[in-house]
């Protein structure tokens, strides 16, 4: 069955009229996200470039607290590359300093002593307050992006594709609140490990 056919078979089982706005805006926007999971992009998304922003802008300012980027490089998808290629898409390939130490983890997190815990978050603040010194502020706040290295007792943070910074943004202000936005705060607890 062609895509016109199940829209058109949809539109029956509903009991859509053809001219029904809503359901005209519904296929425009269904179609046009399947266009972007079929057609190659011809360039690196916002994400992407903000990734590569905000590593360049580490490297620059060498941060403690967060990965530099080495290098760059763009190319055309070639088959074979992947089981999921959209060959002729754009990708990109960046080399970052690699971080000691290892993701925060929910289940391993909360098994650690409040000590380590507390810890952790004075040495998050540390290491947040450094990105935000850079002009970089993040804004996927998740513990997954938050790596403790405890040989050295230092954090540092990684992944920057949702990112503000100081050109559209001005710097947040420090608030424990933050702990809760990151999912540190003893109050994140859920109760279960």
């Amino acid at each position: 069955m062609d895509y016109k056919s199940m829209i058109a078979g949809y539109k029956e089982d509903k009991g859509y009229s053809a001219g029904d706005e809503w359901v005209m805006r519904e296929i425009s926007r269904t179609h046009g996200h399947l266009l972007m999971c079929f057609k190659p992009s011809t360039g690196a998304n916002t994400d992407t470039l903000d990734e590569v922003y905000a590593l360049q802008r580490f490297a620059d300012i060498q941060c403690e607290h967060a990965p530099w980027l080495l290098d760059v490089s763009t190319d055309a998808v070639k088959p074979g590359t992947h089981d999921e290629e959209i060959v002729g898409g754009y990708v990109v390939f960046l080399l970052m300093t690699k971080l000691p130490g290892t993701r925060i983890i929910y289940n391993h997190y909360w098994q650690l002593s409040l000590a380590e815990r507390d810890e952790i978050r004075r040495e998050f603040k540390k290491a947040l307050l450094a990105v935000w010194d850079c002009g970089i502020y993040p804004q996927d706040s998740a513990p997954r992006n938050v790596i403790w290295d405890s040989q050295n007792r230092k954090c540092f943070i990684v992944d920057f594709e949702a990112i503000e910074h100081e050109g559209n943004s001005k710097r947040p202000e420090w608030t424990d609140k933050q702990f809760e936005y990151w999912k540190l705060a003893e109050n994140r607890f859920l109760g279960f490990i």
